[in-house]
């Protein structure tokens, strides 16, 4: 009986342990994780990736995702009152490390799916530079004129 009992309670912490091993993968398929910054903390992790953003840009909408190993990934969109120009030069003083922002055909833009959902609405041209970072990480920032201000729309690939 005492060996039965043993071989019963061997089995079940077997199975516990491999349930709650796959519960902390479940979930998302693919590894990644999506959540969405606050306009503090999405001006924080740009700073950490050494882009600085002008006075007056407020976070629209900014997400993270992360994977189990790499640096992660950024996109989101911040509006300001300034006119792109303005902003672009702003930008530029900034980061001076950054190619300064060119007036570019809006199909001369990367392809950017998340970019469109967050409001870009490219018409005719628009305001673009991207750079790579010592760390790998690629970014691209495009300004676009909207009413009474100015669209930055940001990416960064992740490693």
């Amino acid at each position: 009986m005492a060996f039965r009992i043993a071989t019963v309670r061997a089995t079940l912490t077997l199975t516990c342990g491999c349930l709650a091993a796959f519960a902390g993968c479940g979930g998302n398929s693919d590894g990644v994780e999506a959540q969405k910054l606050n306009a503090q903390d999405a001006r924080q992790a740009l700073s950490d990736l050494a882009i600085d953003l002008p006075d007056g840009f407020d976070a629209q909408d900014f997400t993270r995702s992360s994977s189990f190993t790499g640096q992660p990934a950024y996109t989101g969109r911040f509006d300001a009152p300034q006119p792109a120009e303005t902003a672009a030069r702003e930008f530029q003083q900034l980061n001076p490390d950054v190619p300064m922002p060119q007036d570019v055909p809006c199909g001369a833009v990367p392809a950017n799916t998340t970019w469109q959902s967050l409001g870009l609405n490219c018409s005719g041209s628009a305001l673009f530079t991207e750079v790579r970072k010592p760390n790998g990480n690629e970014i691209s920032i495009l300004l676009q004129p909207s009413d009474g201000g100015t669209q930055l729309f940001v990416a960064v690939s992740g490693t």
